[in-house]
């Protein structure tokens, strides 16, 4: 089975282009997703976040509360760092294990959508590497706008991220996701046929 990593800054469009790819036929697992599940109370990496961060993180009915826990390590990167070694140990475990589950099933490719992939050195997991890019600009104009958040706020959550010019010489495919969806479209499906087409014996 052959692994792609799928990723992009915040706000960049990877989830659509994951949709795009789930709309193909193929499987896509979300660190996101994963990471949302790991979180949950009952679980290792919930009980450890709250010790590590206190009450204030936690709702009423016991969830996390994400945009406080975000609002704290987003301002603090040694608080990110705490975070980050909390969660993607776990995330990591959860992964392979769909991975191999999937591969059991006779999968031929897989994509596994990864916000932090080029800041967490994940790259040598994959076949290859996908980064869905677009400017810092219209970066910040969409978090804003799908976020509610204050332009310092977006700010800081886009600077936590590994520049775009780094991401862009590590990745081995990159789509411009600047235009329209059906522009996203077609370049998502250049990149499938390039990807799915048998090589010459």
């Amino acid at each position: 089975m052959k692994l792609f990593g799928l990723t992009g800054g915040i706000a960049s469009g990877k989830s659509t282009v994951a949709q795009i790819l789930r709309d193909q036929g193929f499987v896509v697992l979300s660190a996101d997703i994963l990471a949302r599940e790991v979180v949950q109370p009952g679980e290792q990496a919930y009980q450890d976040i709250v010790d590590t961060f206190g009450s204030e993180v936690v709702q009423e009915d016991g969830q996390l509360d994400r945009a406080a826990l975000g609002r704290i390590v987003f301002a603090n990167p040694e608080k990110r760092k705490q975070l980050e070694g909390i969660t993607h140990p776990s995330i990591a475990q959860r992964a392979a294990e769909q991975i191999a589950e999937y591969a059991g099933q006779g999968q031929t490719h897989l994509f596994y959508e990864v916000p932090l992939l080029f800041e967490t050195n994940m790259q040598a997991m994959f076949h290859a590497t996908i980064l869905v890019a677009l400017s810092p600009e219209e970066q910040q104009k969409r978090l804003q706008q799908r976020e509610g958040l204050t332009n310092e706020e977006a700010l800081q959550r886009i600077q936590s991220q590994m520049p775009l010019e780094e991401k862009q010489a590590l990745a081995d495919y990159v789509i411009d996701n600047s235009g329209t969806l059906d522009d996203l479209q077609r370049e998502v499906q250049l990149i499938i046929d390039t990807i799915t087409k048998p090589r010459d014996p």
